[in-house]
C-alpha cells in the first residue's frame, strides 16, 4: 500500500505535518512518497500519474494550488487539511459522489457533504518520535503559549477580514448602526457577535444560514476575538518572568514575546522548557498543538473557548479544564508554585489514543483500503 503527499515548500508547518501524517502510515508498513508543488506544477499528466500510483493522496497545499481537473482516478480517497481553503473550494467540483474526501477541518466536512461527497472529518494527531518528554529537560518556573496572534493587539478585528467575506457582518449589523450604535473597537465587535449571532443562532442555525467560505471567517472572527481576550488577561495577571509566548502576531507583547519557533523538534525543546502550556483554541475542532503539547509531558491548561474539544479527546481530566480565563490563571500559578510534576497523564493518552498512525488506522478502516 502507498501513500503520496503533495505540499508546498514554501510553508515549513505544512512540511512538518506532512512528514508526519506520512510517519503515520509508515508505522502501518505503508510505502509513502513526497512531493511538492513546484514538480507538479499545473499539469495534468504529472498529478494523474502520480496520483495512480498511490492508494491514497495527501494533499496540504500553501492555498496557490489545486489539484487540476480529471487528475484524481475515480474513488481515490483524498487526505487534506483544514488550511487549504482554495484547493477545498475547487477539489470538491472535480471529484465524484464515490469519491472520498477526509478533512481535519469540521466545517469543510459540512461543505464537501452539500456537494454530494463523501467526507469525513479526522482530527490532527501527534508524532510521538518528535513530541515527547526529554529525558533530562529542565522546566522553568514558567508558562508557555505556542500560537499565532492574527491580526495583532491593536488591529480592529472585523477590518482585517477580506471585503466579500466581511460584506455579511457589515449588511448583519446595518440594525444595529441605525440605533445610533457603530462597532469601533474590538469590544464593540465582541458585544455584536455575543448579541447578535450566540444569542440569536444556535450554532447550526449559523451553520446552516452562511455559506461555508463565509462560515470560516466567522468563526475566525470569534477566534481573534477569544484569543485577544484570553491574552489580555494573561499579560495582566502574569509578571514577564512567568510568561512566555512564542509565536507571530505577539511583537505587540514585547515583554513577553520570545519569538517564533519552528514545528516539530524545536517546538518540543519549547514545550519541554516550560511547566504550564497554555491550549486556546476557538472552534468546534481540535489543533494539532493540543495533542503535541500533551505528549511533550507539560501540564496543559485549557480556557474555556476550547473545553469542548479538550472534553472529546481528553475526557477523563488530563488536560486541566479552566471556566473562565481567570480561572486559568490561578490553575497555571497554582502548578508553578507545586513545581515541577511527573509525565501527565494526557502524554499516555496521546500515546494510547492520539498517534498520526490512529489517525492512518481510522482513515484506513473509513475508506477501506
Amino acid at each position: 500500500m502507498k501513500i503520496g503527499a503533495i505540499t508546498s515548500e514554501q510553508t515549513t508547518a505544512l512540511q512538518f505535518q506532512c512528514r508526519d501524517i506520512l510517519w503515520g502510515f509508515s508505522k502501518l508498513g505503508w510505502e509513502t512518497e513526497l512531493k511538492f508543488e513546484h514538480e507538479m506544477g499545473d499539469g495534468l499528466d504529472l498529478v494523474r500519474e502520480f496520483a495512480e500510483t498511490l492508494d491514497v493522496l495527501l494533499v496540504l497545499s500553501g492555498g496557490r494550488w489545486s489539484v487540476p481537473e480529471g487528475a484524481i482516478p475515480p474513488g481515490l480517497p483524498i487526505w487534506t487539511y483544514d488550511a487549504d481553503h482554495a484547493f477545498m473550494q475547487a477539489t470538491p467540483k472535480r471529484m465524484g459522489a464515490d469519491d472520498k474526501l477526509f478533512v481535519q477541518h469540521a466545517h469543510w466536512e459540512v461543505a464537501a457533504k452539500r456537494r454530494g461527497l463523501r467526507a469525513h472529518y479526522l482530527p490532527p494527531g501527534v508524532n510521538t518520535d518528535i513530541f515527547k518528554p526529554l529525558e533530562g529537560a529542565e522546566r522553568s518556573k514558567t508558562c508557555g503559549f505556542v500560537a499565532h496572534h492574527y491580526p495583532g493587539r491593536d488591529t480592529q478585528i472585523l477590518e482585517s477580514l477580506p471585503p466579500d467575506a466581511s460584506k455579511m457582518f457589515r449588511s448583519a449589523y446595518k440594525g444595529f448602526q441605525k440605533r445610533g450604535h457603530t462597532i469601533t473597537s474590538n469590544e464593540h465587535l465582541a458585544q455584536w457577535l455575543s448579541l447578535n449571532m450566540a444569542k440569536t443562532y444556535s450554532v447550526q442555525d449559523v451553520e446552516r444560514i452562511i455559506r461555508p467560505s463565509v462560515l470560516i471567517d466567522f468563526h475566525l472572527l470569534c477566534h481573534y476575538w477569544s484569543r485577544h481576550q484570553f491574552l489580555e488577561q494573561l499579560v495582566s495577571s502574569l509578571p514577564p518572568d512567568q510568561l512566555l509566548l512564542w509565536g507571530s502576531g505577539f511583537e505587540s507583547y514585547p515583554d513577553y514575546h520570545a519569538g517564533r519557533v519552528a514545528h516539530g523538534p524545536d517546538l518540543n525543546t519549547v514545550y519541554n522548557s516550560v511547566q504550564v502550556v497554555f491550549y486556546q483554541h476557538f472552534e468546534s475542532f481540535a489543533h494539532g498543538r493540543l495533542f503535541e503539547a500533551a505528549a511533550s509531558g507539560a501540564t496543559v491548561i485549557a480556557p474555556p473557548a476550547a473545553i469542548g474539544t479538550v472534553l472529546e479527546f481528553f475526557p477523563s481530566g488530563e488536560i486541566l479544564q479552566a471556566f473562565s480565563n481567570s480561572a486559568a490563571v490561578a490553575m497555571a500559578k497554582s502548578r508553578l508554585e507545586e513545581g515541577p510534576s511527573s509525565e501527565s497523564g494526557a502524554h499516555q493518552t496521546c500515546l494510547e489514543k492520539h498517534t498520526w498512525k490512529h489517525r492512518a488506522e481510522k482513515m484506513c478502516e473509513l475508506a477501506k483500503v
